[in-house]
């Protein structure tokens, strides 16, 4: 909301932003502070600017399928461009796809590692939310470092490790 949000003044953004830190708890999520921020519209302007908002943060990945569990974590993002319903966005709707290419051994002492692909067919206009699920047998799972990585190279981390650097980019 740093430069505004399309259909809303920038004293406004400012105003609402303002006001959506007092409704904050501490140690909060990104996600909370978001909601926070709709509060304050719905609380100031009732609600007059709610699908511009949350169009700017869908567009910031934090849209109505993003999570966060904790302030801290990194391993349990969800992020997300959907809108909600009554912006034009729909309802959840579930699929599910599997690498066809498994399973692998993990090799030790390989800086380069595996890779497993699941193809999803571009298109798909009800995405909202992806989960990953991975079952991995291995002695020290505290080696392990996992990346999802989306089409635009958008890279979900799923742990860090001191051994390993993370990639912000493929």
């Amino acid at each position: 909301m740093r430069n505004g949000v399309a259909g809303v003044g920038a004293t406004t953004a400012e105003q609402l932003v303002v006001s959506g830190m007092k409704l904050t708890p501490c140690n909060s999520t990104m996600l909370q502070a978001r909601d926070a921020i709709l509060q304050a519209d719905a609380n100031i302007n009732g609600g007059a600017n709610r699908c511009a908002i949350f169009a700017a943060f869908a567009h910031r990945l934090m849209g109505a399928g993003a999570s966060s569990a904790t302030d801290n974590s990194t391993t349990t993002i969800v992020t997300s461009r959907a809108v909600p319903p009554e912006r034009g966005g729909g309802v959840d709707v579930t699929r599910d796809f599997t690498s066809t290419d498994v399973p692998k051994s993990i090799p030790d002492n390989n800086d380069f590692g595996i890779s497993s692909v699941i193809n999803v067919p571009a298109g798909l206009p009800d995405t909202v939310k992806v989960t990953v699920d991975i079952n991995i047998t291995h002695s020290n799972r505290g080696d392990l470092v996992i990346h999802v990585i989306s089409p635009p190279f958008e890279v979900a981390h799923t742990r860090r490790s001191r051994a390993c650097p993370i990639v912000s980019q493929v």
